[in-house]
């Protein structure tokens, strides 16, 4: 079953990276060394140890980082303003998002 979550995770950020290179926002030399780099990463979270640990740590938090970062500079066509306004507007919506988070787990603890 393990393997078939990472294949979703290959198919899903190998989606984004297609989809990158298809607008033009990322070079296909490039894209094609992120796809194996992808690949090879997602191998390495089967390591024991802190190896393991660190790669799945850095997927965590990078790849919902990475995300609202290409959604920011693809919105904003690369224009500083722009980017710059939607990135404040999503920080705005991500606290709101938390605060909700928060209350809605203090109705579910013990």
């Amino acid at each position: 079953m393990r393997i078939f979550w990472d294949f979703l995770l290959i198919i899903s950020i190998g989606i984004w990276i297609i989809g990158l290179a298809a607008q033009g926002y990322l070079p296909p030399q490039y894209s094609a060394l992120f796809l194996v780099g992808l690949v090879f990463f997602i191998a390495m979270i089967k390591a024991k140890g802190s190896i393991g640990r660190l790669i799945r740590f850095l997927f965590r938090v990078s790849l919902p980082i990475a995300s609202l970062l290409t959604f920011v500079i693809v919105f904003g066509e690369g224009n500083l303003k722009e980017t710059s306004s939607i990135l404040i507007h999503l920080f705005g919506l991500l606290i709101v998002l938390f605060g909700l988070y928060i209350m809605f787990s203090g109705l579910f603890r013990r």
